[in-house]
């Protein structure tokens, strides 16, 4: 699951994703991720800090109760909120701009022939 306010950054993990065979889905503000998570389970949500409803770090919280076996992996443009969204519980952070390698890496994805 992909929760960012930008089309880009949604559309290019997802397609990116996609290729490596990962089934995904998106919203784009954090109402809709989480109205999605209720009926989509995913194993890990890729989660924005600054969405046009909310702070994606308020929501860490509430996405682990909903099912505690989630890993969230906030990315964000704002470095500084690294130990922050640890602290709120997320598994991992990475820094807007982000390479594709590193969204691999936290999936634990080896380099796999397409």
């Amino acid at each position: 699951m992909i929760i960012d306010d930008e089309e880009d950054v949604r559309t290019i993990l997802s397609l990116f994703l996609k290729q490596k065979r990962c089934i995904v889905d998106c919203g784009g503000t954090l109402q809709e991720g989480i109205e999605k998570l209720h009926v989509f389970s995913p194993d890990v949500v890729f989660l924005d800090h600054m969405l046009p409803d909310g702070e994606g770090i308020s929501a860490i919280r509430v996405i682990k109760d909903m099912n505690p076996d989630i890993r969230v992996i906030m990315i964000s443009g704002m470095g500084e909120m690294n130990e922050k969204a640890m602290h709120e519980g997320a598994d991992l952070f990475i820094k807007k701009p982000f390479r594709l390698r590193e969204i691999l890496d936290s999936l634990g994805v080896k380099n796999q022939p397409d």
